[in-house]
């Protein structure tokens, strides 16, 4: 009996002894740059990344013919909301938007706008129809704005999440023989193509969203999915029981599985490129995809150390592609079919200094945002020219940061503030002639308050 039990402690001491030997072994490795231990940022970064089990599932989105992906559709599907700590639940129609069923036809008195954009103008974070933003804009033209010619109001939720205004402006001419107007609510997708890759992926264009299973990567990229998905849970792990994390072998494991989902999504991206957005196509594509191939990700949204000028060398020259000239082709459009156009650059959380939080939120820097908007500015200038007047809401300061639920996502009382920022707008613009009967035409007074 004591034979044994000095056995078992002789074993239980000689692990104990090999965990230390390899726990101080990578310590002094990782000091010497062998070994990549993960940061706190990664993990907190991982755990907020959890695409959820994928058993029996459909993908969120789908491959489209025209605008590379929407939703998929006759899907609900859980829109984790890692601000909120909750997974909303969305449905999509039978056309890819998170919206009930198109109209067929227009009707008389009814007058149809189409609100499109990412995930901002979709209202990421917004669970139910009536917290979005399109659904707040509907009810304000229904309540107050009643015409001759429009006793009826419908605003169409067509923002799929990570769209740029190229695919923006493929649904635009798809859908605008159904359209009686149509706002483009965007800008930080454009300048921010990087941000669905990881951090030390090259940034090239275009670029795909890892969740937009398109045909030609498929099923790497639901393999790509699980493996994020057990990540995530591991993350959540080590942040319950912060003692483990402290452990540099649990830190290399945990580094090393995310090089593993970093490479997966990396194939992902590369396999994608060749089907996306199918109207660019030919020089276009092959010259933007070429543009500054050594900036990583991280070098162009997160560098939180210092300010980089690269970076709005980049945006002054990928600008005018994804932006100005998708928006211009939208707006001939537009003007020979008589539709009312708006272009809408769309609120973003600006943060000063420099701090973890950036980093722990995957926000943006001030640098990056700054930049961004200069370079919006100056393209909104071009487009004056052509008779497009942008409307920036971040000029009129209609949003505190408790308005966001992350960088451009709004929470359901900021959608509130930006509908009736939008209405007043449609009022003046596109009704201000019209010889109808406005309702309450007074709500507009209030947009300067919060």
């Amino acid at each position: 009996m004591k034979a044994v039990l000095f056995r078992s402690l002789f074993v239980l001491l000689l692990g104990v002894s090999f965990l230390i030997i390899t726990e101080a072994g990578i310590y002094v490795l990782s000091r010497m740059g062998r070994i990549e231990l993960a940061s706190r940022s990664d993990i907190v970064a991982a755990s907020r990344n959890m695409p959820g089990d994928l058993k029996g599932l459909k993908p969120i989105y789908t491959p489209h013919p025209y605008f590379g992906y929407v939703y998929t559709p006759n899907n609900s599907f859980a829109e984790g909301n890692y601000v909120a700590n909750s997974q909303d639940r969305m449905r999509a129609n039978s056309e890819g938007f998170i919206e009930n069923e198109l109209p067929h036809a227009k009707k008389k008195g009814e007058c149809i706008y189409g609100l499109l954009g990412g995930s901002a103008a979709m209202s990421w974070g917004c669970a139910r129809k009536e917290l979005r933003l399109s659904y707040k804009l509907e009810k304000l033209l229904n309540t107050h704005l009643v015409t001759g010619k429009c006793k009826q109001y419908r605003v169409l939720n067509m923002g799929i999440g990570s769209h740029i205004q190229y695919q923006v402006t493929q649904i635009f001419l798809y859908y605008a023989p159904l359209l009686d107007g149509v706002i483009f609510y965007n800008g930080f997708n454009e300048c921010a193509h990087g941000a669905m890759l990881t951090n030390k992926e090259p940034v090239t264009f275009p670029v795909i969203n890892l969740y937009a299973s398109l045909s030609a990567a498929l099923p790497l990229s639901l393999k790509t999915f699980e493996m994020k998905t057990k990540l995530g849970r591991m993350a959540n792990f080590l942040l319950k029981h912060r003692w483990i994390s402290w452990s540099p072998l649990v830190r290399a494991v945990f580094k090393y599985r995310l090089r593993k989902v970093e490479r997966s999504q990396a194939t992902v991206q590369a396999r994608g490129h060749g089907s996306a957005l199918p109207g660019l196509e030919g020089a276009v594509k092959k010259n933007l995809r070429r543009l500054f191939p050594e900036i990583t990700a991280e070098k162009l949204m997160h560098s939180y150390d210092r300010d980089d000028p690269v970076v709005r060398e980049v945006l002054q020259k990928i600008l005018p592609l994804v932006y100005t000239e998708p928006t211009l082709e939208a707006y001939a459009v537009a003007r020979k079919r008589g539709i009312p156009f708006l272009s809408v650059i769309q609120p973003m959380i600006f943060l000063t200094g420099k701090g973890s939080d950036w980093k722990e939120r995957r926000i943006a820097t001030y640098h990056f945002q700054k930049c961004c908007m200069d370079t919006l500015l100056e393209e909104a200038k071009r487009l004056e020219r052509f008779g497009i007047k942008t409307h920036d809401v971040n000029e009129k300061n209609l949003l505190g940061r408790d308005s966001f639920w992350s960088q451009v996502h709004i929470k359901p009382e900021g959608n509130e503030i930006v509908a009736r920022y939008l209405f007043g707008v449609i009022k003046k613009e596109w009704h201000s002639n019209d010889g109808g009967k406005q309702r309450n035409a007074g709500v507009v007074q209030t947009l300067g308050g919060r």
